[in-house]
């Protein structure tokens, strides 16, 4: 995001991501990215913990790289989706 950001986007990660519609397509990310990792754990606790920290902060944190670096100001919410949607669609692809 640039730095001057109007009220609408100066929000956090989470809500950008509800306002788009994109939480069940990030969770599918999520699902798939952690289906893939073996964590050499054995509690569900620790499973847990190892996903946060290898699987759902890496994701969370380049994709609000990804949004500071492509989203203007004036952007509509259509044109954020597009722009989450088109990022989520690389990573499951890559």
């Amino acid at each position: 995001m640039n730095t001057k950001e109007p009220d609408r986007w100066a929000v956090t990660l989470d809500r950008v991501i509800a306002e788009t519609g994109e939480l069940d397509h990030l969770y599918t990310l999520v699902e798939e990215r952690s289906a893939s990792m073996e964590f050499g754990s054995d509690t569900p606790l620790e499973i847990a913990q190892l996903t946060v920290e290898k699987v759902i902060n890496p994701i969370l944190t380049a994709l609000e790289v990804h949004l500071r670096e492509n989203m203007t100001p004036h952007m509509t919410p259509e044109e954020v989706k597009e722009i989450v949607h088109a990022w989520i669609e690389k990573q499951r692809k890559g």
